[in-house]
């Protein structure tokens, strides 16, 4: 299928093609602005806004032209993938108007002096024609890897369908046992992963409770750290945030399935509850449903009731263990991270323990399957 072109996506919006390309042109300039702006004051009072160009090829997603004072982005690009994927070929492109504007030196287009500047932008230094997102990849790729004790998880978490609900939880017990032991075994051999990112979810100006709890449960469960990460809605014309999760590939490929599955989860269900006895509730009382379908599979798993016997167990002594390696490279990519606290607000209590009950009965199944033949993330209601 050929890829859509920037007429056809503009009048898909309810925009002319010059519109698209004005709005585009903003987005980036706001993103610039805020990339910038988390520069020390050193460096940041330096580096002032360059032009911004659209262009039309397909060779480069793009380019800094230091004569011009242009970074030229690719209206195919901003128009086919995710805007974070835009967001990595401008961090790219930034770092390269640092060493010209900023470092002011003289090498090689991708030398020492670049993935300096690359560190402290948080920029890929690969090379702008380079643009597969880590979730593309967990997109393609069949497999969680060849280690034993992962591919006895793909094969648990497909167990868990079982109709039986005690064989379910069972398989979902074992499951987060051995992704426990899988990773306390990385960390009893002592060295620095490969650590990745990626974003899951959609951006969204406001997060909603539910959401929250949604990264509660990946970061205390699935081995990742969880971070809110600010973030241009291109369709709203204003800065939200998107949920990014940082770990090992394996476990962002499990985390990243949970996140899915839970989401279509609670879908499935309110649309079933709402259209029920409780037709007629509003959005706000869709948010409790969900917080209380995410406490109660928290509750689930923190008391151990997803199979595992009662008491202290080699599985939550495994799971207690943090990654120091993973903590460190966090705090690398993030040095100065804010703790943002929500306003209270009204909650239905009956709502939110009709979600409680549903949480409590909640198990994830069909996990990472083989072959181009995998559905996706499809939930079997």
């Amino acid at each position: 299928m050929p890829p859509e072109t920037t007429s056809a996506f503009a009048r898909r919006l309810g925009e002319t093609a010059a519109e698209l390309q004005a709005r585009i042109v903003h987005c980036l300039a706001a993103e610039w602005d805020w990339i910038a702006g988390c520069l020390t004051a050193e460096h940041g009072h330096r580096l002032l806004r360059p032009v911004f160009t659209l262009t039309d090829t397909r060779a480069l997603f793009g380019t800094w032209e230091a004569a011009t004072r242009e970074i030229r982005i690719s209206q195919s690009l901003a128009i086919a993938h995710p805007w974070r994927c835009v967001v990595r070929v401008l961090r790219h492109e930034m770092a390269h108007q640092f060493v010209s504007e900023v470092l002011r030196v003289a090498e090689e287009p991708h030398g020492p002096a670049f993935r300096n500047a690359c560190a402290l932008l948080r920029a890929d230094p690969r090379a702008a024609t380079e643009c597969e997102l880590i979730e593309d990849g967990l997109r393609r790729d069949g497999d969680v890897g060849d280690d034993r004790i992962m591919v006895k998880v793909r094969k648990l978490l497909a167990l868990a369908q079982s109709p039986v609900r005690h064989e379910a939880e069972q398989a979902l017990a074992k499951a987060h046992c051995l992704i426990a032991r899988y990773n306390i075994d990385l960390l009893a051999q002592g060295r620095a992963s490969d650590y990745q990112s990626m974003c899951v979810g959609k951006p969204a100006i406001r997060r909603a409770a539910d959401q929250q709890y949604l990264a509660r449960l990946l970061s205390d469960f699935y081995f990742v750290q969880c971070i809110w990460i600010h973030t241009f809605c291109p369709e709203r014309g204003k800065f939200g945030r998107i949920l990014e999760i940082t770990g090992r590939y394996e476990n962002l490929r499990i985390a990243s399935y949970v996140h899915d599955f839970i989401e279509r989860f609670v879908q499935v269900e309110w649309e079933r509850y709402s259209a029920g006895p409780a037709r007629g509730l509003s959005r706000r009382r869709r948010t409790d449903f969900a917080v209380g379908i995410l406490t109660g599979f928290i509750r689930k798993l923190e008391s151990g009731r997803a199979g595992a016997p009662a008491g202290p167990t080699e599985c939550e002594a495994l799971v207690k263990v943090e990654d120091t390696h993973l903590r460190e490279h966090f705090r690398q990519r993030y040095p100065r991270i804010r703790t943002l606290r929500g306003s209270s607000r009204q909650v239905d209590r009956d709502v939110l323990r009709d979600g409680q009950r549903i949480g409590d009965r909640l198990v994830i199944h069909r996990g990472v399957e083989t072959g181009r033949q995998d559905r996706g993330l499809l939930l079997d209601a």
